[in-house]
């Protein structure tokens, strides 16, 4: 991956990066770029590396809609919009969809894909997002939930930085549930997470 580059990720690098994109986050987006993130939690070799995953979600103008990406892999992206768009209705046809991975980082794991479309669905329905929520689940093509490698590792992680919330797959639930420390939202599918997320 990308984030190699970075070397071993320490507790300290994990901290730089976030805290860095949670102060920023804190100026709110103006209405008009629909600027919207979610926070991720990638693994960079054996710790959680997370990240802030951004997307803007705008009118196009284009015969074909664009479909930009930094940082995250173009392909995973679309097939990401496909399904929002095939499972939920959205008509991203209409757009273009430009993403972000904020601090130079590059994501190349499915364990990202929710983290990216509850970004996608915030800016093109125009929800604000709590800035007290990680989230992490592979999507599979029927909008369900997979669960990802190192789920624990990922949570604690998170407890560490100060978030209140975490969204994880419910296939997670036996191995996360002696994690007291913060809120655990399980979900099923992306139909459950934008259920609760629209909440």
């Amino acid at each position: 991956s990308g984030a190699g580059r970075h070397g071993p990720c320490r507790p300290h690098l994990c901290a730089g990066f976030l805290c860095r994109n949670r102060l920023w986050s804190g100026f709110p987006a103006r209405p008009r770029l629909q600027l919207r993130r979610r926070t991720d939690g990638p693994r960079e070799g054996s710790r959680p590396l997370l990240a802030e995953i951004q997307a803007l979600v705008t009118t196009t103008y284009f015969p074909s809609p664009r479909r930009t990406s930094s940082g995250y892999d173009t392909n995973r992206a679309c097939l990401i919009i496909a399904v929002l768009e095939k499972r939920l209705g959205l008509r991203f046809s209409q757009f273009d969809a430009y993403i972000n991975v904020i601090g130079g980082l590059r994501i190349d794991e499915p364990a990202s894909d929710l983290a990216l479309a509850l970004a996608l669905v915030s800016s093109i329905k125009d929800i604000p997002v709590p800035d007290d929520i990680a989230v992490m689940g592979e999507l599979g093509l029927s909008g369900e939930l997979r669960a990802v490698s190192g789920a624990v590792m990922r949570v604690k992680e998170c407890v560490r930085l100060g978030f209140r919330r975490v969204m994880v797959p419910a296939l997670n639930s036996e191995e996360l549930k002696e994690i007291n420390d913060i809120e655990i939202i399980k979900v099923k599918s992306i139909f459950d997470a934008i259920r609760i997320f629209g909440n």
